[in-house]
């Protein structure tokens, strides 16, 4: 998935795989700030260790390597696959750890190295009929509690994860889905209430 920020200056290239537990398998990011490529980095799973390669922009790689927590997962700064790190939840109550290897400490993902572990919380608030530009949609709803962007709403509908809403309270952003396109082969595909 590519986004961009709003005026266009920053644009991240994400891909992700997970397994059928919603448990990371790899990942890559390619962020690019003002036209210039600050970097890429490529995540892979490998037992319980997690593999990083970072290629800057100037041609250097580094390298680096993580033991697998429980329940973490790559956060990639793509808002719209942020529902994709809550899928190991288990939907119990109360708040629990998740733990993401992210790739950037900046609020908004704008930097891009081998990235720290960062120990957020979730909290499964139930289920929601959330209407949006798109649509309505029977919703997950969420409280990710963050210590770079504080605490974040989020609202995700299917078994496919997809963000519906979301509102950031500290800085009082909201994101909504304003339009749904998908095929599957299989015939699986998300669709409005």
């Amino acid at each position: 998935m590519i986004t961009k920020s709003p005026d266009a200056s920053l644009v991240r290239d994400v891909s992700q795989t997970v397994d059928e537990t919603w448990a990371p398998v790899e990942g890559y990011v390619r962020l690019i700030r003002d036209n210039v490529l600050l970097g890429s980095l490529i995540r892979r799973v490998e037992g319980t260790r997690v593999q990083s390669y970072f290629f800057d922009g100037g041609g250097r790689v580094s390298h680096g390597e993580q033991e697998l927590t429980e329940r973490m997962t790559f956060g990639f700064h793509a808002v719209a696959s942020n529902p994709w790190k809550f899928g190991q939840h288990g939907g119990e109550a109360g708040v629990t750890p998740l733990p993401i290897l992210t790739h950037s400490l900046s609020w908004n993902g704008g930097t891009v190295g081998l990235g720290d572990v960062s120990h957020t919380t979730l909290e499964h608030l139930g289920r929601q009929t959330v209407t949006v530009p798109a649509g309505t949609f029977d919703c997950d709803h969420f409280r990710w509690s963050t210590r770079v962007d504080g605490v974040i709403d989020v609202w995700s509908a299917t078994e496919d994860k997809i963000y519906v809403r979301g509102h950031q309270h500290d800085r009082d952003i909201v994101y909504e889905l304003d339009s749904l396109h998908e095929v599957f082969p299989t015939g699986k595909a998300a669709s409005p209430c």
